[in-house]
């Protein structure tokens, strides 16, 4: 993310949007399997069930892939315009 600053395709406040929305989801994963291992499950998945989450935690969950999906799609319109 940062390279994609450094070569002028994120701004700043994308790149830090970016950056926190993956710090933030790798967060929840992380803690899931490590509860998981804990726990004695040797299966331990990166899968996290939306609805088992508090309602806070989806509000900031759902809040990062919006903040994502944001980024994408500015991009995409770019890439799409230069191909034109």
């Amino acid at each position: 993310m940062r390279r994609g600053e450094q070569a002028g395709l994120l701004t700043v406040d994308e790149t830090e949007t970016l950056v926190r929305a993956f710090e933030y989801v790798y967060g929840l994963v992380l803690g899931r399997e490590i509860e998981a291992i804990r726990a004695g499950d040797t299966a331990a998945t990166t899968w996290i069930a939306p609805n088992q989450l508090d309602t806070l935690t989806r509000r900031y969950l759902r809040e990062a892939f919006r903040a994502v999906a944001e980024v994408q799609n500015r991009l995409d319109g770019e890439w799409v315009a230069r191909l034109s």
